[in-house]
């Protein structure tokens, strides 16, 4: 997991943005300034923010890069490796192994701790498949860049972190169980989901 710092500075009225990686929360530091001293800092921190105030939040997931980011606002707070559908084209049919493009909401959350998957590779009915939860998206035909209507698709957890990364689900993306349980303080149902090349 990646946590972003994105911080702006005032200073002669006008602001530029400074972004930089680190392990600390996303701050926003502003200074107020009069008459070139720095009379008060403001520091604002955007995982709180997000944390509180969900319905501000999307997540945009890059499938050139494998990443699930969240958004707070327009803020990047979050950043996530993700494993993404066998088929790195953008869905087309049914069994296609595909994770579709498009622009998505949470429709539902599910607990998907019990349930279990055959993935067909001779192993049989896998348990904890989908890791602790299932974030069901909406697909519909208005959704996808493809038009068509897709069902199943959905944000969950897994049974093989080595499969992070890479392109090796049916068409869900897949989180590491720990990082999609932090992305649960995040997120509700209606979440926006952007899926994009």
């Amino acid at each position: 997991m990646i946590f972003l710092s994105s911080c702006f500075y005032a200073s002669s009225g006008e602001p530029h943005e400074v972004t930089e990686v680190s392990d600390s929360t996303a701050e926003d530091t502003m200074s107020i300034e009069n008459n070139d001293e720095i009379t008060d800092t403001v520091k604002i921190d955007y995982i709180e923010l997000a944390e509180k105030e969900k319905e501000k939040n999307r997540i945009v997931i890059s499938k050139s890069s494998f990443t699930l980011s969240l958004y707070y606002d327009t803020i990047k707070v979050k950043e996530y490796i993700v494993a993404l559908g066998k088929n790195p084209e953008d869905k087309t049919r049914v069994g296609d192994n595909a994770t579709p493009l498009g622009i998505f909401y949470i429709v539902k959350i599910e607990d998907s701790s019990l349930w279990t998957h055959d993935f067909n590779d001779g192993k049989g009915e896998i348990e904890g498949a989908y890791g602790p939860f299932f974030l069901r998206l909406k697909t519909g035909g208005e959704e996808t860049l493809s038009g068509k209507e897709w069902k199943g698709i959905g944000i969950h957890g897994t049974h093989d972190n080595s499969s992070i990364g890479t392109n090796a689900s049916e068409g869900c993306i897949r989180m590491k169980n720990q990082e999609l349980v932090d992305l649960m303080r995040f997120v509700q149902v209606n979440t926006r989901v952007e899926i994009r090349e």
